[in-house]
């Protein structure tokens, strides 16, 4: 892997080759014999745990779609040597960490060379007297879910106004007029004694008949009743918003200042004449 692949690897996170989520990759070492990179560092913990970091050989490491996993598992990262990674990595600590990742130890002697920080690592000493390396500040954004607030099922009766239509019958007086049917001559009577009063043939003609009739009607009586109409449930989902954050960041700025040198005298003149 070449050093510009080494660093699109910094700042993405890592895996184990289990799958399990170690930490964010945040520095590489070069190796001064060949000038590849040969080993990378990844931190772990953050927020409310201890942050450490940890050597982990280039070796296998292959990029996926949200990440780097690398050729170990993570167990054998979070039990790995620790070794400061603000120094150059000696041969005896690369050594130390090849025997615990179970690699094989480099042919070439112990003199032969040694791992160093890469030029963009964090924390990275100069890698030659007449440059320096400028560092500085990343911010990193992170969420953690706090209770916010609390929501209660409270059940209350209120009174609405409803209209309705109702159709209402009553009774209503109709006469009917039906002809009676002929009765025929009268029957000749005996003729009546003398005084006695003639008989009425008008029946009812000038009587005090009276047929009362009852009329009926619909009164509206409104009544009405509790029933259940629906169920309502409390419940939760997620939603996103966005939030402004201003953050402060203080960056290195490296200035040359340039040390003039008395010029030298003219000929034939000497200091203090």
């Amino acid at each position: 892997m070449e050093i510009r692949d080494v660093h699109a690897l910094l700042g993405r996170t890592a895996y184990g080759a289990d799958g399990d989520r170690l930490g964010t990759i945040t520095g590489a070492y070069l190796d001064s014999a060949s000038g590849r990179p040969s080993w990378i560092t990844v931190e772990r913990g953050g927020l409310f745990r201890t942050t450490t970091r940890s050597f982990v050989p280039l070796d296998g490491v292959e990029r996926v779609e949200d990440g780097v996993r690398l050729a170990v598992d993570a167990d054998a990262v979070k039990r790995a040597p620790h070794i400061d990674d603000d120094k150059v990595l000696t041969r005896a600590e690369e050594s130390q960490l090849r025997t615990h990742y179970g690699l094989g130890q480099p042919a070439a002697p112990a003199s032969a060379g040694h791992a160093e920080p890469a030029a963009d690592a964090e924390g990275a000493p100069d890698a030659e007297p007449a440059a320096m390396t400028r560092s500085e500040e990343r911010a990193r954004v992170a969420t953690t879910s706090v209770p916010a607030s609390r929501a209660v099922l409270r059940k209350t009766r209120v009174v609405e106004d409803r209209t309705f239509s109702v159709p209402l019958g009553r009774d209503q007086v109709q006469v009917a007029y039906e002809p009676l049917p002929d009765p025929g001559p009268a029957p000749v009577s005996a003729r009546p004694q003398q005084g006695a009063p003639a008989p009425d043939t008008r029946a009812g003609a000038d009587g005090d008949d009276e047929e009362w009739v009852v009329l009926y009607e619909e009164r509206l009586v409104v009544r009405t009743e509790w029933v259940p109409v629906e169920r309502v449930r409390l419940g939760t989902v997620g939603v996103q918003g966005e939030e402004v954050v201003n953050v402060d960041l203080r960056r290195e700025r490296i200035d040359v200042d340039v040390d003039r040198t008395r010029e030298a005298a003219p000929a034939g003149q000497e200091d203090g004449s």
